[in-house]
Parts: C-alpha cells; structure tokens; sequence
C-alpha cells in the first residue's frame, strides 16, 4: 500500500508530512532542487505525493517529481481546506497541515497531476501580467480622479499619474502582442479551432488555451467545466431539500468573466446558444443564469471540437 506524503510548500520552504504505522514523520526543506531530492531520500519507496496548487510556488516541486516519474497530485487549495475543515483539526500551521494533506491523500485517492508545458506556463505568466496591468491602469485611473475632486491638487502628481498610466498602457499592448503571437506560433490549430466558435474571439480563445495548456489534461468536457469553476452545486437534504444551487466559482474567476462576456455574445450570435437563451427564457429563467449556461455549453463545445479537430458545426455541441 502506497504511503501519502503531504506537501505545504511556501516561497522558500516545503513542509512534508506523512504516517508510518501509526507514527508522524516530518521533514522541513527549502523549496528547490536540493530539498526536493533531500525528501525523496528520506521517505519511503512506494511515496505518492500531494500538494495544493499554491500560487507558483508547488510549480517547480511538482515537475521535479513528475519528471521523475513519481505519482504528485496538485489539488484546489478550497478542496483541501473543506477537508481539513470537516476533520475538525484544531492547530493551524505548515506542520500540521502537511499531515492534515497526507491525509487528504490517503482518504481521496487524488489522481496524478498533468504537468503543464513549458509553453502553457509562459502564456499563464503574460496573461497574468496583462491582467495586472489592467488592473493598475484602473488604480491610477481612479487615483488621478479622487484628486481631481480635492481642491488643492497637485498637478505633478496628476502628471506623473497620467506618465504611468501611458506607459503601462503600451506594455499592456506589447505583451498582448506577444501573448497572442505565441498562441498562434504554439496552438494555432486550437486558436483556429476555438474562434470559429461563434461568440468567442480570438483574445477569450487564446486566454481559454492558455489556462489549459493541453486539452488531454481532462477526460472530459466536465472536468474542464468544474476546472473553470463552471459547475453547479447542488444541495439536497432527505426529501425537503434537492435543488442546483450557484456554480461553484473554484477556478479562475478572470477566465470566467472572459467567458460571461462570451455567453452575452453567443445569445447574439450563435444559432444554438440563441435556441437555448429562448428555451431556457421561456421556462422563466434568469437571463444570468441562462448566460452561465450558455459559457457552460461554450465550453464544452471547444472541449469536443479540439478533441475532434474540428471547425465549429451548428448543433455540434449536443451530441458531445
């Protein structure tokens, strides 16, 4: 029987827990190649690994032991936390919650991580950047503004504010440039494949391949919904209670909204989104709710059409 080891990694440090018999072991290594091999060395043979998906910090462990050939499982920080949760465990630190994620290991089974390509992790670092941009050309928008309001301003911090704004607003365009010449140089196909969707374009279809990276990474169209964070929830208790409650928000919110956006679009213009909006709107739905269902089948029409390499069909999604 394999043994789970848990991983809490942090900028400079991992703490690793796992159970012998009934014993805790621990170990606490710093974050790089030396302490990586340092734990290989001191837990057992037959280890499977698993760490949360922390910022980018789990990044280059889980790819020293992918590459390595070991099983590593990258799980959402929220499920983990829920499991910790309804385990009751009452200390709160790097120690024990490598243990508390051993556990979460042994109990869940986790499957093995995909690892992303070296590609993928270069278009998640633009889009992160141009996101960041976006939001500190916000900032400093809305700075000059409140000044604006005060009557004694200062005119070179005005200045300076709009000096900044300029010059991040042409780094945003340049790396924007460079994102999307690197998805067509990369995935051109999938690009190719994805903006003949009606209601996405090319901007929602590269941000959608770069979260991804590989399609294969997910048995099915499901799984990439839930990844998005796409997937209602339902709560259902004895006979009083069994509905679909809102989705569950556990992926990225910034591709969720690029693909909000897209769902306003396709009621527009995608035949069978459009059927949809009025089937759905005639059973007395919310249009927002509808919206989510039509990025939801958005989704799982790029998912079928990559894996198919196929141009979008009319009704192709219904089938898949």
């Amino acid at each position: 029987m394999a043994t789970w080891v848990g991983i809490d990694i942090s900028k400079d440090t991992a703490d690793i827990g796992w159970f012998e018999e009934s014993n805790k072991r621990h170990l606490k290594v710093s974050n790089d190649p030396d302490g990586f091999q340092k734990v290989l060395d001191s837990v057992p043979i037959d280890s499977k690994f698993v760490m949360e998906a922390t910022g980018t910090y789990y990044l280059n462990f889980a790819l020293f032991l992918a590459e390595k050939g070991i099983h590593v499982s990258v799980e959402n920080p929220i499920r983990i936390k829920n499991h910790i949760r309804t385990d009751l465990q009452r200390s709160k630190d790097d120690k024990s919650d490598s243990f508390a994620i051993a556990k979460f290991g042994a109990e869940k089974n986790p499957r093995p991580w995909v690892p992303v390509t070296e590609k993928a992790i270069k278009l998640q670092q633009m889009a992160g950047l141009i996101d960041l941009y976006g939001k500190q050309i916000i900032q400093q928008s809305n700075q000059i503004h409140a000044y604006s309001q005060v009557k004694y301003v200062s005119t070179a911090v005005i200045k300076s504010l709009q000096k900044s704004i300029k010059f991040i607003q042409a780094e945003k365009a340049r790396i924007e440039k460079k994102f999307i010449a690197l998805v067509k140089k990369s995935f051109r196909r999938e690009l190719e494949i994805i903006e003949s969707i009606p209601g996405i374009g090319e901007n929602t279809a590269a941000r959608l391949i770069a979260s991804v990276g590989d399609f294969k990474r997910f048995s099915n169209s499901r799984q990439l919904i839930a990844y998005f964070g796409l997937s209602p929830t339902k709560k259902q208790s004895g006979s009083s209670l069994n509905k679909r409650g809102p989705i569950s928000r556990m992926g990225g919110g910034k591709m969720r909204s690029f693909l909000y956006f897209c769902g306003i679009s396709a009621a527009k213009y995608n035949d069978d989104c459009k059927a949809m909006w009025t089937r759905m709107k005639a059973a007395g739905k919310p249009g927002k709710v509808i919206i989510i269902a039509i990025a939801n089948k958005l989704v799982r029409q790029a998912f079928a059409m990559v894996q198919h390499n196929s141009i979008y069909i009319k009704n192709y999604g219904n089938s898949h």
